[in-house]
Order: C-alpha cells, then sequence, then structure tokens
C-alpha cells in the first residue's frame, strides 16, 4: 500500500493522523509526483464537485422562478358594451391571433362552441360587462354577439371589436353599440 492509499484510508476511516499520516499530508498538498496531483485532482473533485453542481441547480430553480414570475403577471381587461336593446351579449374573444386561453384563465361560464371562446357578459342597465385577465403582453381578439334581444326574442348579431395591443396594464374597453 503507498503513501496516498495510507492517507485516503485514514482520512476516509476518520483515524487520528500522526506525524507520518502529516508529512504524506504535506507531500499531496504540495505534490510533486504525478500521482499526488493525481489524488489531489480526485479530492477537490470528489469535495467541490457536489458544492458546484447544487451551485448550479440552485442558479437554475432562481431563473425558472424568475420567468414563471414575469409570464404569470396577469392584466385585467374589464369589458363594457353598451347595448340598450340587447338581452344576451357574449364576448367572443381570442388571444394571440384568436387561440384559446388555457381554462383555468377563461371566466365562468366560457364555451367554446368553434375555434373562438364565447363569454356570457352580465347585464346592468343598459351595459354588459365582463373582466378577464390574460398574461402580460398577451395579444386579444375580440367582438360581441347578442343572441337575445331585449324582449327575448333570439337574434345573431356580430359586433366586431378590434384586436388590442399587447397588453402591458390593466385596461377599460368601453364599446358603444351601433346596433339599435
Amino acid at each position: 500500500m503507498n503513501r496516498e492509499s495510507v492517507f485516503l484510508t485514514a482520512l476516509l476511516m476518520g483515524t487520528a493522523m500522526n506525524y507520518k499520516h502529516r508529512l504524506i499530508l504535506r507531500e499531496i498538498l504540495w505534490p510533486t509526483s504525478p500521482s499526488s496531483c493525481f489524488i489531489v485532482f480526485c479530492l477537490c473533485l470528489c469535495l467541490v464537485g457536489p458544492l458546484f453542481l447544487i451551485t448550479l441547480e440552485a442558479r437554475a430553480a432562481q431563473e425558472v422562478s424568475r420567468s414563471d414570475n414575469i409570464s404569470l403577471q396577469l392584466i385585467t381587461f374589464k369589458f363594457h358594451y353598451h347595448a340598450p336593446e340587447a338581452g344576451e351579449v357574449w364576448l367572443v374573444w381570442g388571444i394571440n391571433g384568436w387561440q384559446q386561453a388555457p381554462d383555468t384563465m377563461r371566466p365562468p361560464g366560457t364555451i367554446v362552441p368553434d375555434k373562438a371562446m364565447q363569454t356570457p357578459l352580465v347585464r346592468t342597465n343598459n351595459t354588459f360587462a365582463i373582466t378577464i385577465r390574460v398574461p402580460s403582453g398577451t395579444v386579444i381578439d375580440y367582438g360581441f354577439l347578442t343572441s337575445k334581444t331585449e324582449k327575448g326574442t333570439p337574434v345573431k348579431i356580430w359586433e366586431s371589436g378590434q384586436s388590442l395591443p399587447r397588453a402591458k396594464g390593466d385596461a377599460l374597453i368601453e364599446f358603444e353599440s351601433t346596433v339599435s
């Protein structure tokens, strides 16, 4: 058994080091032979390697957390549709080119009969309203579908809104119906 092996055995078994072991340690820490250099390299790799990996994992977790916070920043859009003659109105909408929003972002009552989502608006006097929340940077495409008149007669009246620019902050969208 060579001196390096004796030292490693003593180190791994936790035995007390005598003068001979300290000399071996000094030679390993200030290596002069190729085998001593290799042992120092292996010791450093074994001791420092796991710490380096833990640091990398922690940084990756921080980056994921940071990107989640950015993508989860939700913006509130309140839609007010003024239509005195309407009885039932739906917000027909999509995000980023009429794509469907995830179920968790859809207001209650939202249906998807075709490709676009449809959400019923709540009537207060002559105004229909709904609030939706989307991630910051989302483009909202929308229009309004009146499905019943104030007297309850079934109709299909479409009024197109315009695509809203990328969401950067909360907004109120007021829309005056042109149908009388």
